[in-house]
């Protein structure tokens, strides 16, 4: 799997209309409004070394519904800090690059913040 992280590119309502996301969050802290909802761009990630993953305050929208207002894991936004540059992304695409790479550093961190990832 290639490794791939997101960009923030702003904010809905401050974006031109025709811009298509690559990922759509919301900030589950504040009432959900499309015209709230951070959009990010994807990118390709050539350094996979990570120095520290964090929570953003967003998850990914396609995950919030009525049953699951506040989803964990799988659809929660982390900011990864890295030497190339911090980078988003929903920390089960994070986890499926590692499993991808055989990497148990980045489980060790991913698990600190939600115990499904701990190994």
């Amino acid at each position: 799997m290639d490794a791939h992280g997101y960009i923030f590119k702003g904010k809905a309502s401050k974006l031109d209309p025709s811009y298509i996301p690559s990922l759509i969050g919301v900030n589950l802290n504040r009432p959900i409004t499309i015209a709230d909802a951070a959009y990010f761009e994807q990118i390709e990630i050539t350094d996979r070394r990570i120095t520290s993953i964090e929570r953003s305050p967003y998850v990914v929208y396609d995950e919030v519904t009525e049953e699951t207002p506040a989803p964990e894991g799988n659809a929660t936004i982390v900011v990864v800090r890295s030497p190339g540059g911090d980078y988003y992304i929903p920390s089960n695409e994070l986890a499926e690059i590692a499993a991808a790479n055989q990497d148990d550093e980045t489980f060790e961190l991913l698990g600190a913040l939600f115990p499904a990832y701990r190994v």
